[in-house]
């Protein structure tokens, strides 16, 4: 006789920790005190992204999970199950998950869950240069700034690179907030001199030059694309007179 459904627990993925951008790996332990189970599967949930499931509303159908270890017996059923979520197809934003475990006698269990997991698959975008201004000409020291944005992993990472058409310089990272808007924060990175750039030595210290930034958010999301051109002129210009010659007396 078995009056009892299987007990589940997921072990991953976990609410609010991890931010996933290609896929998800669903872990839970489902243990039984009479088995096989028949069936382990999982399906996601989301406010607003439309599902497949044919009852409606924003959930998927469920989806299958295989036993990766432990046993499937008959009695005392313990085993760890996995699944893998690709969501490169799904729409941004906080999801559920929830895990399906039905025995041989047909008791299930379907009501756990992992709220708040967090799904982002796209660059972050929204970013605007402060300075250096595009296309200025510097003659002096200056600070490069940027306001980055991530509203769904928030920002991990955001570094710049010195480039001049013939050399990629390293990255350096920006690793103070210097003001804070709203969501938004600008970055900046006091280490820009005419001569060098993070100690090294730029050669050539007059011409064309341009600043690739580096956004990352915490889901692993990359934007290298950010670029801002600029020049870089400390000569001062030269001037000679033509007219009238040095000593010369002019009457008219």
């Amino acid at each position: 006789v078995d009056t009892l459904a299987p007990n589940v627990s997921i072990l991953s993925p976990v609410s609010l920790t991890t931010n996933y951008s290609t896929s998800v790996l669903i872990n839970a332990s489902v243990n039984d005190t009479v088995g096989p189970l028949r069936n382990v599967s999982f399906r996601w949930r989301n406010s607003t992204a439309p599902g497949d499931d044919t009852t409606g509303g924003n959930v998927s159908n469920w989806l299958p999970m295989t036993l990766n270890t432990g046993t499937n017996a008959q009695f005392n059923t313990v085993g760890y199950w996995t699944g893998t979520l690709d969501i490169s197809a799904l729409l941004d934003g906080n999801f559920s998950i929830e895990i399906n475990a039905t025995d041989s006698a047909g008791r299930q269990n379907a009501t756990t869950n992992v709220t708040n997991v967090l799904f982002d698959s796209s660059r972050p975008t929204n970013i605007t240069v402060i300075a250096p201004a595009a296309n200025s000409f510097n003659n002096a020291n200056f600070t490069v700034n940027v306001n980055a944005t991530e509203k769904i992993s928030g920002l991990l990472n955001v570094s710049f690179r010195l480039e001049n058409g013939t050399m990629n310089f390293s990255w350096v990272e920006a690793t103070t907030s210097i003001l804070t808007l709203g969501t938004q924060r600008v970055y900046n990175v006091s280490r820009f001199n005419t001569t060098s750039w993070d100690n090294v030595n730029l050669n050539a210290s007059n011409g064309n030059f341009s600043i690739r930034f580096n956004i990352t958010d915490t889901a692993g999301n990359q934007n290298t694309s950010i670029t801002v051109n600029f020049t870089i002129d400390t000569v001062f210009p030269q001037a000679s007179f033509v007219f009238p010659a040095n000593n010369r007396n002019q009457s008219t």
